[in-house]
């Protein structure tokens, strides 16, 4: 309805000036009655009359008329009219137009009808409908047939008014002009609604070409929005009764006002915007350059921001609910932080954002260089985010009109980051925002690095991985592989797949030279990676204890222990293996001619060792295998259903192990039976214990059998020591060197 208000005051110009004042002095007028002479003659004129009225009439009817106070008529062929001059023309619509002025001059040149029409002192203009435009002056020049005010013009009706600094109507060309300082102004209706303010340099009416035109800093203040461009150009219906569509030119923005629906905001060098057929309802919005649009957040909730170099908006029919919105090179998304949900910042090389007419935009696809970054300051009891990702692609799901995000998906190559220490790369990855987690696969169609998670603590490679980022719980299956390192890489170092670390951080995440609290089995060597392989993983960041299941495999150079379960706990450095325990390690035994603590100089031989179940309490160094036990090493081959090992604080070095229940101990010439076996590395020294103990010696030429509660021998040698105990004597026999030994106690 403005633009409809606004068209009618700046047109009246040019039905007053050219279209009938113009047109009907041209057709020449029919002289009414003489009046009487005035008393005073213009010497110059040639004919003087006094106060009188001419008419001019077409097929019977006035076509117009003209009251004076006075006439004159030169030589020249000029008339004119003075003390007071009223003209009434009636237009094709049926109204009447009413010009009034102190003097009025018409030209007429040899052989032309006219020449120039000038209205001097106090020119006002009024129509029956209620238009009214006054000036100081007017011109008409018939030579380019155009009508000019050369001063200050004011022009209104009903609730619109306006001022101009000069105007111009080219009748040729259908172009009404106004040149400076132009202001038009709808007050509001009686409703309080409707209010309109409208500035600009200049501003042209194209008849022909349906358009209206500011120019200049033009600024359109009304109806909840203010439009603003250094030029702007509104194309009309044929009627000229309607807005069709607008284009902004050159610094151009509409800022919406609090409280209104629809884009809050639209910025860019050149905007085009279309109506609906109302020509008040907005549709379609094309904006190029620096381009943004602000768009609005739930009630009481801040406003997201999408710019990039052109953006394409759609709405729908309501003109308020934003449908559908593209975006093209350096596109950035900003999605303002609200309590404790982080501040969201996206960019990419493209957008695509899509949603129903009832509840706009859910559903948005970015492509080409995806960068998604979350960060929160530390607050309070909140912890502190950053997160960040990169991928080719990016679909997420958000709540109507461009909410919240629900689920972000990243597709082909993949690299998450969640703070200084936590990195994810997958072919895929789905970011399910409110539970926290982060899903990586092997997607089809989409490529790049096999799931890999790292989180300063473990590195998991699978072909799925499920993780929960801020309890760092982990869950992932098939041909799972992990790698786990206590001591830290040193500053500088270049992270997976090259990548430089973060500054003043090494690769497992913290600063030069600290080492993680990462703490892995002192079985196992310090200084070196240990591999899991398994079926699946279950790993709990907050308790530091991984569970991997289904033929579970982890190795450090030549140690190894296989089961179907391995249960590894980084904080205390404990590890529980069950269901068919394998293990491999090779222990050092202490020299008792070195100093304390030292490794032995002998090389040292693995040792071999199946179970159903290994519990290594590295707080005690103590390696206990359960069940069915057999272990094969250095040492000898001993069976028993329970094996305790004593370990060096160091860990790898062996100080004493212990044997229970159905023992049976395998040497090279000797066999020992039992409840119960202690070995003590740095002596070499067996001792078994039974009801009775029983052990065979087939070393040449002294071979025996020794019965006794208890009974120490050595690995080297043929010394055997028993000790009868109670209703267990002591007893030793000769036997025949190569027999046969075996059987059980």
């Amino acid at each position: 309805m403005w633009r409809k208000r606004l068209r009618v005051a700046i047109a009246v110009f040019v039905v007053v000036f050219a279209a009938f004042v113009v047109v009907s002095l041209r057709r020449g007028h029919k002289h009414a009655p003489p009046a009487a002479l005035p008393n005073k003659f213009d010497p110059g004129a040639v004919v003087q009359g006094g106060p009188g009225t001419y008419s001019n009439e077409k097929k019977g009817n006035a076509a117009f008329s003209i009251t004076f106070g006075k006439v004159a008529t030169y030589p020249d062929n000029r008339s004119k009219f003075g003390n007071g001059v009223t003209m009434v023309l009636p237009d094709k619509q049926g109204r009447r137009i009413t010009i009034r002025s102190q003097d009025a001059e018409v030209t007429t040149p040899p052989g032309k009808e006219l020449g120039t029409a000038a209205f001097t002192g106090d020119v006002k203009l009024t129509s029956s409908d209620g238009i009214t435009i006054t000036t100081a002056s007017a011109t008409y020049t018939d030579a380019d047939q155009t009508a000019r005010i050369p001063g200050p013009l004011a022009f209104g009706k009903a609730r619109t008014s306006g001022t101009a600094l000069g105007a111009s109507y080219d009748q040729n060309k259908h172009i009404l002009s106004l040149v400076d300082q132009v202001k038009v102004d709808v007050a509001p209706d009686e409703k309080g609604t409707g209010a309109i303010h409208v500035t600009s340099k200049a501003a042209a009416m194209d008849r022909v070409a349906h358009t209206m035109k500011f120019t200049g800093g033009a600024r359109l203040d009304g109806e909840g929005h203010v439009t603003e461009a250094d030029e702007a150009t509104a194309f009309l219906t044929q009627d000229d009764e309607k807005v069709q569509r607008m284009e902004m030119r050159g610094n151009s923005r509409i800022t919406g006002k609090p409280g209104q629906s629809g884009p809050q905001s639209m910025r860019a060098h050149d905007i085009d915007m279309a109506y609906a057929a109302d020509g008040r309802t907005l549709q379609t919005a094309h904006l190029v350059e620096d381009a943004s649009v602000q768009l609005p957040g739930d009630p009481g909730k801040p406003s997201k921001r999408v710019a990039g170099k052109v953006i394409d908006i759609a709405l729908a029919p309501d003109g308020t609910t934003v449908t559908n919105l593209t975006a093209n090179d350096h596109v950035q998304v900003d999605l303002p932080p609200d309590g404790d949900t982080p501040a969201r910042r996206i960019r990419s090389a493209a957008l695509l954002a899509t949603g129903a007419p009832g509840a706009g935009i859910q559903a948005a696809t970015f492509g080409g260089g995806i960068e998604f970054r979350e960060s929160r300051a530390a607050r309070g009891a909140v912890a502190a985010v950053d997160r960040t990702a990169r991928a080719d692609r990016m679909d997420v799901k958000t709540k109507p009109g461009f909410g919240d995000l629900e689920l972000a998906q990243f597709h082909t190559n993949v690299h998450f980051t969640d703070g200084p220490d936590t990195a994810a790369d997958a072919p895929t990855a789905i970011y399910a925002i409110a539970q926290d987690r982060l899903d990586l696969s092997p997607e089809s169609g989409d490529t790049g690095h096999r799931p890999h998670v790292s989180n300063g603590r473990i590195s998991v490679d699978a072909r799925n991985i499920h993780m929960t980022l801020t309890s760092q719980k982990m869950k992932a299956d098939t041909e799972v592989r992990s790698l786990m390192i206590q001591q830290s890489a040193q500053a500088g170092e270049r992270g997976r797949g090259g990548a430089p670390q973060r500054a003043g951080n090494n690769a497992a995440g913290q600063p030069p030279g600290k080492a993680t609290d990462v703490k892995m089995p002192s079985m196992l060597k310090q200084d070196q990676p240990v591999n899991v392989r398994s079926n699946r993983l279950d790993y709990d960041g907050d308790r530091s204890v991984a569970i991997y299941e289904g033929n579970a495999h982890l190795w450090q150079e030549d140690t190894e222990i296989k089961a179907d379960k391995i249960v590894l706990e980084d904080k205390t450095g404990d590890m529980h293996a069950t269901t068919k325990v394998a293990s491999t390690m090779t222990l050092t035994e202490a020299d008792d001619k070195t100093a304390k603590g030292k490794p032995a100089a002998k090389p040292a031989e693995p040792t071999h060792t199946t179970a159903d179940e290994l519990l290594y309490e590295d707080a005690k160094h103590r390696a206990i295998y359960m069940g069915s036990v057999h272990m094969v090493g250095p040492t000898g081959d001993v069976v028993a259903d329970r094996i305790e090992l004593f370990l060096a604080e160091q860990g790898g070095q062996l100080e004493r192990a212990e044997a229970d229940g159905n023992v049976v101990s395998k040497q090279e010439n000797r066999r020992a039976y039992g409840r119960h076996l202690t070995y003590i590395a740095k002596d070499d020294m067996y001792t078994m214990v039974g009801t009775p103990a029983k052990v065979y010696d087939d070393l040449p030429p002294n071979c025996k059998y020794t019965e006794a509660a208890t009974v120490t021998f050595h690995k080297a040698g043929n010394s055997t020591a028993a000790e009868g105990a109670g209703p267990i004597p002591q007893q030793s026999q000769k036997i025949a060197c190569g027999t046969v030994v075996g059987g059980s106690q």
